[in-house]
């Protein structure tokens, strides 16, 4: 995958919309932004996609959830991160 940060986020954006997360845009943003941090470095420490995601489904607020794990499914179904 090599979309830009800012394609990332926008197409990010768009999913939680569409999910129903009534959260600001810019909170949106700031739990994206932390949770693509936080996957980036598990991804480095050799953690896979699937296990490093449910470890962030659990850190979210609830009222996230529901999307985060929409995308967890897709991955276990074998559905790469851009097209989850």
């Amino acid at each position: 995958m090599s979309a830009r940060p800012t394609e990332v986020l926008a197409r990010a954006t768009r999913y939680l919309e569409r999910h129903g997360v009534d959260a600001p845009r810019a909170t949106a943003e700031v739990l994206l932004a932390d949770l693509l941090g936080r996957l980036s470095t598990a991804l480095s420490a050799g953690i896979g996609i699937r296990r490093a995601w449910k470890g962030e489904v659990e850190r979210v607020p609830r009222r996230h959830r529901s999307a985060l794990e929409e995308v967890g499914r897709r991955l276990e179904a074998g559905d790469g991160l851009a097209a989850a």
